[in-house]
C-alpha cells in the first residue's frame, strides 16, 4: 500500500494496534483482579444464577433415607456488555506525529490506556451501586433499589444510626466488615477492598495528626508515610477520585473482589482519513466490557459526608 496522506500503510495500522493492547495489558490484569472473569461471556446479556450459601446436612449415619433436596435455584441475575470508543485525530499537518503512534511511549497510545484505566474505575464504582436485574425471563426486571443490607447511611455513629452526618470513620468500615460476616462471608478467605476519595485520606491525616498516639494513628501513619503496598489495617486501600458523591457526601466503598463477574474485554482499532476535517486522520479504539454485580452481602456504600471532621 503506497504511503500517503490518502492511505495508511496496514503494517502500521497493525503495529498501532499491537502497541495498544500491549500497553493495557497491565491495567487488564489489575482490573481482571478486582473480579472473577467470565470467559464465556460474550453475549450482550449473560444470565447468572444466584443462590444463598450451601451447607452440609448431617446424617448422623441413618441408614435408607431420603435423598436430601437442594436444586441449585434461587435467582437469577443479568450483566450487560458495554460499548465504548476512544478517538485521536491528527491534522494532515501531524503527519509526523501520527507516525510515532505506533512507538509505545507516544502521546497517543498512553493517553488512550489512560483513558481506558479511567473507563474501567467508572465501571467498577457504578456495577458497586447501580440496582440489580433479573426476575422472571428475560432476567431485566430492575430492582426496586439497594437492599438495606449494603447501605451504611452518613448518619453512622458508633454501632448505630445517629442524629448528625459523620465522615468516613472506622466505626463505618467496621460496620461494613460486621455485615458482611454477618451474612456468612467467610473473610478468610476474601481480599477486602476499601475506596475512599482523596478527601477521606486527608481527613484521616489530619486526625492521625491531632492524636497521634492513638490507635488509630499508628495504623494509618506508618501506611502513609511509607507507602509500603496497599494494605491499611488488614484491608486493601484504594484511593480515588472517582467515586460517586453529592456535595461533601461520598459513596465510599468497602467490598470483596469475588462480589464482581467481568467479561473478557473486545478492542478493534481503526485508522481511517476524515474527508470532512481537512482529510485528518483519526484513529479510534471501540471496546466492550462488562462489569456487573453479582452478590449484594459482599459490598456495602458507607455514605460520608467530608465536610464534617473526623473524632473518636
Amino acid at each position: 500500500m503506497a504511503d500517503t496522506y490518502y492511505s495508511i500503510p496496514a503494517g502500521f495500522r497493525e503495529r498501532v494496534s499491537d502497541t495498544y493492547l500491549a500497553a493495557i495489558q497491565q491495567t487488564e490484569s489489575m482490573f481482571e483482579s478486582s473480579g472473577i472473569v467470565v470467559p464465556d461471556w460474550i453475549a450482550t446479556q449473560y444470565t447468572f444464577r444466584i443462590t444463598a450459601p450451601l451447607a452440609f446436612t448431617e446424617t448422623t449415619g441413618q441408614r435408607g433415607g431420603d435423598t436430601q433436596q437442594g436444586e441449585f435455584q434461587v435467582g437469577f441475575r443479568s450483566g450487560f456488555l458495554r460499548d465504548f470508543e476512544v478517538a485521536v485525530d491528527f491534522d494532515i499537518n501531524d503527519q509526523a506525529r501520527l507516525y510515532t503512534a505506533d512507538r509505545p511511549d507516544s502521546e497517543a497510545q498512553k493517553e488512550m490506556a489512560y483513558a481506558w484505566r479511567r473507563t474501567m474505575d467508572d465501571v467498577f464504582v457504578q456495577a458497586a451501586q447501580e440496582v440489580s436485574y433479573g426476575g422472571v425471563k428475560p432476567y431485566v426486571t430492575p430492582a426496586a433499589s439497594l437492599p438495606a443490607l449494603m447501605e451504611i447511611p452518613v448518619t453512622w455513629a458508633e454501632i448505630a444510626n445517629g442524629s448528625t452526618n459523620t465522615n468516613f470513620t472506622v466505626w463505618k468500615l467496621e460496620e461494613g466488615i460486621q455485615r458482611m460476616l454477618t451474612q456468612n462471608v467467610d473473610l478468610d478467605r476474601e481480599q477486602v477492598v476499601v475506596a475512599v476519595p482523596p478527601k477521606v485520606r486527608q481527613a484521616w491525616f489530619r486526625y492521625a495528626m491531632s492524636a497521634p498516639s492513638s490507635a488509630f494513628a499508628n495504623e494509618f501513619l506508618p501506611w502513609f508515610y511509607k507507602k509500603s503496598g496497599d494494605m491499611f489495617m488488614g484491608y486493601r486501600l484504594i484511593v480515588s477520585n472517582r467515586l460517586t458523591y453529592t456535595g461533601s457526601v461520598y459513596n465510599c466503598l468497602i467490598y470483596c473482589e469475588r462480589a464482581f463477574r467481568v467479561s473478557p474485554p473486545k478492542f478493534d482499532l481503526r485508522i481511517d482519513i476524515r474527508p470532512d476535517k481537512r482529510h485528518m486522520t483519526q484513529i479510534v479504539v471501540y471496546a466492550k466490557r462488562g462489569v456487573m454485580r453479582l452478590y449484594d452481602e459482599m459490598v456495602n456504600i458507607a455514605y460520608s459526608d467530608t465536610a464534617v471532621a473526623i473524632t473518636y
